[in-house]
């Protein structure tokens, strides 16, 4: 039973992804789909990478935190310079 629901998840999960709906912002592919359940999915051209599902909080979280990450090392790498 509990691998027939997840195949349906999938399933679901997959169709959103293909819904152009879903996608906005032309080249760069911004994806939102409140129905699929994964926070990263490939980009509309999976070749391209991977993306952000913006419709979930935990992906603007983790954007948050890499953009924190990447703005901490910066400010490290300065301070440690000028030392």
């Amino acid at each position: 039973m509990k691998e027939r629901t997840k195949h349906r998840s999938q399933d679901r999960d997959q169709r959103e992804w293909e819904n152009p709906d879903n996608w906005h912002g032309g080249i760069f592919g911004v994806y939102e789909s409140e129905a699929d359940s994964r926070v990263i999915v490939p980009k509309k051209n999976p070749k391209m990478g991977w993306t952000f599902n913006f419709a979930k909080p935990q992906a603007w979280l983790l954007l948050a935190g890499i953009l924190l990450l990447a703005a901490t090392i910066t400010v490290v790498a300065i301070l440690l310079e000028k030392r």
